[in-house]
């Protein structure tokens, strides 16, 4: 995701807001579920750290 976000990145800031767009949309998805599969509360906080950045 690092590599190929930061291209996303470096396009517009359309692309901005549309890559954290999505990524808000995924982490919320990632909120919902970690509850029912604890597993994925690593995925979730990464992202989380992605987001935030």
């Amino acid at each position: 995701m690092g590599s190929k976000n930061s291209r996303t990145l470096a396009l517009s800031d359309d692309a901005v807001i549309l890559t954290r767009t999505h990524a808000e949309v995924l982490l919320e998805i990632l909120r919902s579920r970690a509850s029912r599969a604890p597993h994925e509360r690593d995925v979730r906080d990464a992202l989380a750290e992605q987001v935030s950045a």
